[in-house]
């Protein structure tokens, strides 16, 4: 059996808006080692968007996460990336601004996971993965707060 026969070929279509530039803006780090680390514990996760929209094409993105254990635990760790959003197609302007608000959690949070996971292993600590976003589920939720603060 070939490769192509295993795998099913998966196609691509390419988003209008593209996010450019990420980098690490901040970075507060706790270690207070494994013997800290207690099985009932859990894990806390926390993320902070923020939007600044340069002009009607551009926007500068921002994702604060806290993950840790803020009471008693092996680390804390408080974290922000930084990315450009950039409109490539001019028909769809209106929402530029909405679709950014709503997408700096999973355009930015695979540079948070990766960071967490390098960190913690820099650190002598075991892997406390970030668990896993359902990105439709986590929009539906975000939008029925955004309404509720409207009214």
């Amino acid at each position: 059996m070939s490769i192509e026969e295993t795998y099913k070929q998966y196609e691509i279509a390419y988003n209008s808006i593209q996010l450019q530039n990420v980098q690490l803006e901040s970075l507060n780090c706790v270690n207070r080692g494994i013997n800290q680390f207690d099985d009932k514990t859990e894990l806390d996760l926390e993320f902070f968007r923020k939007v600044d929209l340069e002009n009607e094409t551009e926007a500068k993105i921002y994702l604060k996460t806290i993950v840790g254990f803020k009471e008693k635990g092996p680390f804390l760790i408080e974290v922000v990336y930084s990315g450009e959003c950039n409109l490539l197609v001019d028909d769809e302007v209106q929402n530029f601004k909405d679709y950014c608000d709503k997408q700096v959690v999973p355009l930015l949070l695979p540079y948070i996971r990766e960071f967490v996971s390098n960190t913690l292993s820099r650190m002598s600590l075991p892997n406390f993965t970030i668990p896993t976003i359902d990105v439709v589920a986590s929009y539906i939720k975000n939008e029925e707060f955004t309404n509720l603060d409207e009214d």
